[in-house]
């Protein structure tokens, strides 16, 4: 199985932060307030407010934001469970990676899911692209104003360690009709990438979480 296959199953299940909380570190976020009834929250997509407390602007309506719309997976906990022990030492299945065929037969996103995620991005005015072939995320790209409208936020710009960085207000949400089929956004927000061989002082460069 991919590596990359590997970090959408991660999000898919809840097993990783967003990448909002990738900016956090050990900040506690903001409580978050209950989404209306007919809106379903895409827990994890709101920054500590920490990270909010140097606004740089708004973010102009036009410009464009790519990101991907994370679906989510058939038997999710069963999926969850499989991650645990194929990455556990002295597991009967460590390291006994699936095939991809294997992988999309007993975790895959449908393709009626799909098709439900597409139709609803594109009512909200958003460019479709493409898919991968486990169907793990649909990639799309909006102007901000599209994308404050289809998950219920408003974006601006704030100064995180000295980078200026595109983040939502609020939490983010999607209509409770696509409960079971959306599970998360990656790219709206940015984080700020770091790593342990990045030289000492040097600034972390900002990217889409």
């Amino acid at each position: 199985m991919k590596a990359a296959r590997w970090w959408a199953l991660a999000g898919s299940v809840g097993l990783i932060v967003s990448g909002a909380g990738a900016i956090a570190g050990p900040a506690a976020a903001s409580v978050n307030p209950t989404p209306a009834s007919h809106r379903m929250a895409l827990h994890g997509s709101l920054v500590p407010a920490a990270e909010r407390s140097h606004p740089a602007g708004r973010v102009a309506s036009k410009s464009l934001v790519d990101f991907d719309l994370v679906l989510s997976l058939r038997n999710a906990s069963g999926a969850q469970a499989f991650l645990r022990e194929v990455s556990s030492p002295g597991s009967s299945l460590y390291h006994r990676y699936l095939t991809d065929a294997q992988w999309e037969s007993r975790f895959g996103p449908t393709r009626t899911e799909v098709t439900r995620a597409k139709s609803w991005l594109r009512h909200e005015g958003i460019a479709v692209g493409s898919v991968p072939k486990d169907r793990l995320f649909v990639a799309a790209r909006g102007s901000a104003l599209s994308v404050e409208r289809a998950f219920g936020v408003k974006l601006g710009y704030y100064v995180v360690n000295g980078h200026k960085v595109r983040l939502a207000k609020d939490t983010m949400t999607v209509p409770s009709s696509l409960a079971g089929t959306v599970s998360g956004v990656v790219g709206v927000n940015q984080y700020l990438a770091r790593t342990d061989l990045a030289r000492q002082g040097s600034a972390p460069a900002a990217r889409a979480a």
